[in-house]
């Protein structure tokens, strides 16, 4: 280990860099002395082993981790590094330019993924900045969280404090991403645009969690659902060559399980069922789902106990996570964390709502490959107008927003909802529902959530015809 000459911890960033190589190791340090705006202190280690020891003594802003080390090559070393330190932002970089390799790390929590041989000192230097930013962010809502957990009297004055320093330039962002995928853009600049939706989007969950709202937008039970065959999902994931997204609905009720099933089918999903846990993992393993629908409360295997098996399986297999949604009819905050922590990424109560379902959902699914709308040719003139002015929805929803007015918000919310029911799209009418809840409570983490799925919808959907 080569530790940096001690200067003013204040004065500069503290970086680990994990390189084996010793020209590659030279050359990154030779960069980060050349940086102009930010000063590095720079500890140099081998393996990671030597990384885990002095990361146990010393406290780091980021980690530089290259991709093959000799006691740790591949990306699985990464994974685990990053399961051990989640609160540590780390930068991978490697000879693979392979697209599935970064999106595997970026998936696991790697704030980055540079090519050697590519990337250049200023490319470094950026994804470095952002990622200091980042985990200085991280930690500032980490300390709120505790302020929150002290004080419940400090409880507004932290979420106004919150809106006003983190809210807003996490919003500008993600409005500046918006605007740029739509433009002409290399694979790569391509890239780390959507790795700054995917930090900001990260950063918005946080505040969510610290605001004390579960990851499924609030209350899910006892709301007004839309009549028989209201429901009409306008869009779904494009998933496979049929345009399918291929979903796996546990549940050991039959009644809830095929209600459940004949929803999403409705919505042109490809839907299979299992009645436990342990048939689930033997059709998982079996097959190729892209969102697992799983019930926690079943007999032998429970829904915990499947999906830690499932998360197994995936790392053992080297497949990147499924999204799992749980269900449950508990709304604790205990048996919430549970599930969360046995590797849910959601968590939804039932019954859930047939709009919150399929915009639970679309939230979760693979979202690379777009979502394909299907119409008759007659219909394709009014729906492409209906698309676009939802795009001036959109900007008055930011502009609103930024402002403060929620008068507005609930106005134009309130027009998305009736607008989604007269047209069938029942995703763009529980967005506008969601909205104006969110405007009636003052929840600016709802709102935000809230437009920037509007933002994914619109920039997602492609219209066919057939």
């Amino acid at each position: 280990m080569t530790p940096p000459p001690r200067e003013p911890a204040s004065e500069r960033s503290r970086i680990l860099l994990v390189e084996a190589d010793a020209g590659d190791a030279e050359l990154v340090q030779l960069w980060l002395r050349s940086a102009r705006e930010t000063r590095y202190d720079i500890w140099h280690v081998e393996t990671l082993g030597d990384a885990e020891g002095c990361l146990a003594k010393e406290e780091f802003e980021l980690a530089l981790v290259d991709l093959a080390l000799p006691d740790a090559p591949g990306p699985w070393a990464v994974e685990s590094l990053l399961e051990r330190h989640p609160e540590l932002p780390v930068i991978v970089f490697s000879s693979f330019s392979e697209s599935e390799v970064g999106a595997r790390l970026l998936s696991q929590g790697a704030r980055d993924h540079l090519i050697k041989g590519q990337m250049s000192g200023d490319t470094l230097i950026r994804a470095m900045r952002h990622g200091v930013e980042y985990g200085r962010l991280a930690r500032e809502l980490s300390a709120a969280r505790g302020r929150v957990a002290d004080s419940s009297s400090d409880r507004s004055e932290l979420v106004a404090e919150l809106a006003q320093e983190l809210r807003t330039p996490i919003h500008t962002v993600l409005g500046m991403a918006d605007l740029l995928l739509e433009t002409e853009l290399t694979k790569e600049q391509e890239g780390y645009v959507r790795s700054f939706l995917r930090a900001s989007e990260s950063l918005l969950g946080r505040v969510d969690g610290l605001l004390g709202r579960d990851a499924s937008g609030g209350e899910l039970a006892g709301e007004r659902t839309l009549p028989p065959g209201g429901v009409l999902p306008a869009a779904g994931p494009e998933m496979g060559g049929d345009g399918s997204l291929r979903i796996l609905v546990v549940d050991d009720s039959a009644e809830p399980r095929e209600a459940t099933a004949e929803v999403l089918r409705g919505a042109g999903y490809l839907v299979e069922t299992a009645a436990d846990g342990c048939a689930a993992e033997a059709m998982f393993r079996d097959g190729d789902f892209e969102v697992v629908l799983m019930d926690i409360q079943m007999p032998e295997r429970n829904g915990l106990k499947a999906t830690r098996v499932i998360r197994y399986f995936e790392a053992e297999a080297g497949r990147p996570p499924v999204p799992i949604l749980a269900l449950t009819g508990s709304e604790s905050p205990e048996d919430i964390r549970a599930c969360l922590d046995a590797g849910c990424d959601d968590h939804l109560v039932k019954p859930v709502r047939p709009e919150a379902l399929l915009a639970a959902v679309s939230r979760h699914a693979p979202k690379h490959r777009g979502r394909l709308l299907r119409v008759d040719g007659a219909s394709l003139e009014e729906i492409e107008l209906y698309l676009h002015e939802r795009h001036n929805d959109l900007a008055g929803l930011r502009f609103a927003l930024e402002a403060g007015d929620l008068d507005s918000v609930r106005t134009v919310a309130h027009a998305l909802e009736i607008s989604g029911l007269s047209q069938g799209f029942a995703e763009l009418a529980e967005l506008g529902r969601t909205l104006q809840a969110a405007a009636n409570d003052d929840d600016l983490p709802g709102l935000g959530r809230g437009v920037s799925d509007l933002a994914d919808f619109l920039r997602e959907v492609k219209i066919v015809v057939g």
